[in-house]
């Protein structure tokens, strides 16, 4: 029996789970899988399972573990505040196999500094603004905005040069996300950290919520924010979208870092905004996580279809706040990020 270590240090927080089965309210895996696996609990027990050895690791343990965003949508119904997620990454910690899918993720970050296994462009800290060398702020743009989404990194340069902010811009560095998420050690985030205190960085502003949560043990040391509070808190004179929107909670940008308010008083700006029928905390997972979408295209699809359909149905276009949900939701609807909308519209 392997030792087990990250699930021994969360153990009381597995015995917390009375087995209810609330979690599978509003699970969306759950939803797409109909098994017990798919479910909070299913994966508990198997937690459970691992750390008292009645089960040993194999394929369909390493699949069901991985199976899940992390989105945290089930903690909202769970009567007893159990922190499934952080069980469930334990257990994905004290796995010594990964999924194909992952395993290339992995090797990609590793040997191209991206996870989807392109070559760098080669660009040395590309810089905006007059005096851009000199600033305390930097602009950590993610792989996502360097690598498939560039229109988003253009309107973010966009905004910042507009509003006269000067920003030093992090490219080609990966926060190691991904590993994070699949149990494996970032080892990303140490490289980064000097490259700041090289730039005297203070402040770092993000576009993808994913990024910015890997920096949180590095939020002693700098300031860090999301680039929904950094507009939020300016001064800005939008004109009218035009356009019927409904606002995407990603699961990371709120039940993980807690950010609703900011995104939602920018589209108040640019004319208002409609709702999805469970939002805010209850908001549903879109299935973007790159890991997961990764190993699990299908079930990511179906999450991404559901959401996309109810914007369908109030003929309103989607605004994300998140790279990663823009790049999946896009492929099944109608979506526009929030960067764009305050650059089209500022």
């Amino acid at each position: 029996m392997s030792e087990m270590n990250h699930l021994k240090k969360i153990q009381h927080e597995i015995m917390c789970c009375t087995g209810c089965g609330y979690c599978k309210k509003a699970c969306p895996t759950f939803d797409m899988g109909g098994t017990e696996a798919d479910s909070g609990r299913g994966k508990i027990f198997l937690a459970y399972g691992l750390l008292s050895g009645e089960i040993e690791e194999d394929t369909s343990v390493i699949q069901t573990l991985q199976k899940c965003t992390l989105c945290g949508r089930c903690e909202q119904d769970c009567p007893s505040l159990v922190k499934i997620s952080d069980i469930i990454h334990a257990a994905r910690k004290d796995l010594h196999g990964v999924l194909p899918a992952h395993q290339k993720i992995m090797d990609s970050i590793a040997k191209y500094g991206n996870p989807f296994g392109m070559e760098s462009e080669s660009r040395k800290n590309e810089q905006r603004g007059v005096e851009a060398e000199n600033t305390e702020i930097a602009y950590f743009a993610g792989c996502m905005e360097n690598y498939m989404e560039k229109g988003l990194k253009r309107a973010a340069l966009s905004i910042f040069e507009k509003l006269g902010v000067d920003v030093a811009v992090i490219d080609n560095e990966c926060c190691g996300n991904p590993v994070e998420i699949i149990g494996r050690e970032n080892k990303q985030l140490s490289k980064i950290e000097k490259k700041l205190d090289d730039m005297a960085i203070k402040k770092i502003i993000f576009s993808c919520p994913s990024c910015m949560q890997s920096f949180l043990p590095l939020n002693k040391k700098f300031e860090i924010m999301h680039i929904s509070q950094f507009l939020a808190g300016m001064d800005l004179n939008l004109k009218d979208a035009g356009m019927k929107l409904i606002y995407h909670d990603s699961s990371v940008l709120g039940r993980k870092l807690g950010i609703y308010e900011e995104p939602r008083k920018l589209l108040e700006m640019a004319g208002g905004f409609i709702e999805f029928k469970q939002h805010e905390e209850l908001a549903q997972c879109c299935g973007g996580d790159l890991a997961f979408s990764a190993a699990f295209p299908d079930t990511a699809g179906k999450m991404a279809e559901r959401i996309v359909e109810e914007a369908r149905e109030k003929n309103a276009t989607i605004v994300t706040a998140s790279p990663h949900c823009y790049h999946h939701l896009k492929k099944y609807g109608d979506v526009i990020d929030i960067v764009e909308v305050v650059d089209r519209f500022l």
